[in-house]
């Protein structure tokens, strides 16, 4: 599973506001909050957006747990 948990913590760690990113971005709201709930899919050119406008690597934007899949699987399991 895919996550923007290390953008995330960039913004916080720069006191990046919500409205912000999607200023200074050009992305809608509704971009942003799929950005901040890892729902999917999102277009390549809006992580492209916010790796070129921060100065950003890719892995400081988006990261890939291939364990967070199973995870949640097992929990539905258990339900």
């Amino acid at each position: 599973m895919f996550s923007f948990e290390p953008f995330r913590i960039w913004c916080v760690k720069n006191k990046k506001t919500n409205g912000e990113v999607m200023n200074d971005c050009d992305i809608s709201s509704r971009t942003y909050a799929k950005i901040s709930k890892d729902r999917f899919p999102i277009r390549s050119d809006i992580i492209e957006s916010l790796c070129r406008t921060y100065h950003l690597k890719i892995e400081e934007v988006i990261v890939f747990n291939p364990d967070s899949k199973l995870i949640s699987k097992n929990k539905d399991k258990s339900l």
